[in-house]
């Protein structure tokens, strides 16, 4: 809810920025009526995804001063538990109508290098300020936008699966260091390995009316997987794998993000515009959601207050924020092309854990919560019952305190997901990796900054739990499976974007949907890596019963070399790849187990390690005895 105070606001210095850089601004505050006495003054807050704030060293990034015109004697403070703002008190005598303050974020002045711009280009981003004693934007309040970098980086996108004498899309994107879309990028690109098709031409040309992206079909000739390799200027650059599919083979391969953040969640930035076009345009994914918070910021306590989030938040608001989210998620559903699934995150319950949940129809009833809620009530059973939802469990160990943890304490932020306090049936997938880390074991590469043990995805395997995996970002930059590699402000948010790939018959919701149900999926870091697993015949996500050895099949495809192949069964590695030398991704990988564990049941998954630390994971198969 916006405040009526008529202060008026400039913002001044990042009328040309761009993504990534380092600046200084100032943001100008003239004061209208009411006068603000001692004790009062304005908090103001940077754009999402900038450098934070803070006052206290002047040769370091963010320094932040402010001066003014009056006599008053203003003091800047930190805005206790909210990183992204700062305060501006008045100590003595009154700020009155016409007293103008000029507030500098990333002041040079003392040495310092400014403050860092959101790696992500963005539009209409707001500069929120409000007055202490409202605690409600201020309607002056600027939005501003920022560009991509110049052109250093060439994508390109197949999809992960074609059938034969069928045309395939190669996409070309032109990226700055950040993974934006270069949109004013102009060149000729080479195609080098011509000979996959002879409908490829040697060379074509990206215009600057083509917004830095170009797209071609052509029909594969007699081959059964392939990459297209470009060169641009002497600049290499290779798909990801593209593999042929048997005629029986019921299913195609499709990536997706369903786990990324707008401005709608009031933590994040970005329009839901931006998410859906970036996914479909600049990361060339075949499936995406907006997943805002579902919950009022101000009314929470404990680990899920959002401490980047906006102060002033309020529940009155989610209506329409819902509202909007469905209407865009409608809008960019075109089955076939790019598929779209309303959903949101759900933090603050009873239950342990966070969860994000999605649906099949378009104008899901958003669930209630009341004001004030008390975060001890089971609200998402009730909701779910009977519902047509997707209930996703993601980074199940976490904590916000950076530490480790044996067992749960009241005073840590953060509780260890419980994956039983939902029923299976609504949550056939768990999320094992994002830009928040791993959480497939303790100790594994790309930690969580904060874990507590017991709550690991193997650790619920091992409870006799039956899910499949998947990986996202938990971006809150509106980039869903965007190539960033740099973490950004938020300190939880390290590593770049994972992603999930799901077996399908067809890109449409419902297949999408039948698909995850039934666990026909694996996680990947990054890459569009193609993974088929089997154990005696029974794919990823299946599960059955066999009398003797279990005989294991897995093929790897994958736009990085592969490092290692680990086979997992029980939480333990029985099968690895040894030797100093990379393995081919067109190698068939077959295993044979004969060892009795004792149980009544045992689960097996892959786990493979690519090239710059990528990682990649099937989803498990059960096989009883």
């Amino acid at each position: 809810m916006n405040s009526k105070t008529k202060d008026k606001i400039f913002v001044k210095g990042l009328e040309n920025a761009k993504a990534g850089q380092l600046v200084s601004y100032t943001v100008e505050i003239v004061l209208a009526k009411p006068d603000i006495k001692e004790g009062g003054g304005f908090g103001i807050g940077v754009p999402p995804g900038f450098t934070f704030p803070q006052f206290s060293q002047q040769q370091k990034e963010g320094y932040v001063t402010v001066t003014s015109n009056t006599k008053a004697k203003l003091t800047l403070k930190p805005y206790e538990g909210k990183e992204k703002f700062i305060k501006i008190v008045v100590e003595e005598g009154p700020l009155k109508s016409g007293n103008k303050i000029s507030i500098c974020f990333g002041d040079k002045s003392g040495g310092g290098p400014g403050i860092r711009v959101s790696y992500q280009q963005a539009s209409d981003v707001p500069v929120p300020v409000f007055r202490l004693d409202e605690n409600k934007f201020l309607p002056a309040s600027r939005r501003i936008s920022f560009s991509s970098q110049g052109f250093k980086v060439l994508r390109c996108h197949l999809p992960a699966t074609f059938r034969k004498n069928k045309p395939v899309k190669l996409v070309l994107v032109a990226e700055d260091a950040y993974g934006n879309r270069c949109e004013d990028f102009h060149g000729e690109i080479k195609i080098l390995n011509r000979g996959i098709s002879g409908t490829l031409p040697a060379k074509l040309v990206m215009n600057k009316t083509d917004k830095g992206r170009k797209e071609l079909l052509f029909v594969p000739g007699n081959i059964d997987n392939f990459k297209v390799c470009c060169d641009h200027k002497g600049m290499p650059a290779q798909s990801n794998p593209c593999v042929k599919m048997d005629e029986a083979f019921p299913y195609n391969l499709y990536f997706g993000e369903f786990h990324a953040h707008t401005e709608l969640s009031y933590d994040a930035g970005g329009s839901v515009d931006e998410l859906y076009r970036y996914a479909r345009d600049t990361s060339c994914l075949d499936f995406a959601s907006a997943s805002d918070h579902a919950a009022g910021i101000k009314n929470l306590s404990g680990y899920a207050t959002h401490r980047y989030s906006l102060p002033f938040f309020d529940m009155a608001d989610m209506p329409a924020r819902w509202e909007l989210n469905c209407h865009k998620t409608k809008a960019y559903h075109k089955p076939g092309r790019f598929v779209t699934f309303p959903g949101f995150e759900f933090t603050p319950s009873g239950l342990k854990g966070h969860r994000n949940i999605y649906f099949l129809e378009d104008h899901p009833e958003m669930v209630k919560a009341p004001e004030g809620w008390n975060t001890k009530e089971d609200i998402l059973n009730g909701y779910i019952k009977g519902r047509k939802a997707l209930v996703v469990p993601h980074h199940p160990p976490i904590t916000w305190d950076c530490a480790v943890h044996e067992k749960r304490d009241p005073g840590i932020e953060g509780e260890g997901l419980e994956y039983a306090d939902v029923d299976r049936k609504y949550q056939p997938v768990v999320e094992i990796y994002s830009k928040h880390g791993c959480s497939e074991y303790f100790g594994n590469p790309r930690p969580l900054k904060g874990q507590i043990l017991g709550h690991f995805v193997r650790d619920l395997l091992e409870q006799g739990h039956k899910f499949g995996f998947i990986a996202g970002s938990d971006t809150h930059l509106a980039n869903p499976g965007s190539s960033l590699i740099m973490s950004g402000p938020n300190i939880t948010l390290q590593y770049r974007s994972g992603l999930a790939a799901v077996w399908a018959k067809e890109l449409t919701r419902e297949s999408l949907w039948e698909a995850v149900f039934n666990r026909r999926t694996f996680a990947t870091t990054y890459n569009k890596t193609v993974i088929l697993f089997y154990v005696n015949g029974m794919f990823m996500g299946e599960e059955g019963a066999v009398k003797g050895s279990r005989h294991i099949s897995l093929k790897v495809f994958t736009a990085g070399n592969i490092i290692k192949i680990e086979i997992i069964k029980n939480n333990k590695v029985i099968f690895t790849t040894s030797g100093r030398n990379i393995i081919p991704d067109t190698e068939s990988k077959e295993y044979i187990d004969k060892e009795s564990s004792g149980r009544n049941e045992d689960f097996y998954y892959a786990r493979i390690t690519e090239s710059e630390g990528e990682m990649s994971w099937s989803s498990p198969v059960w096989v009883r005895n």
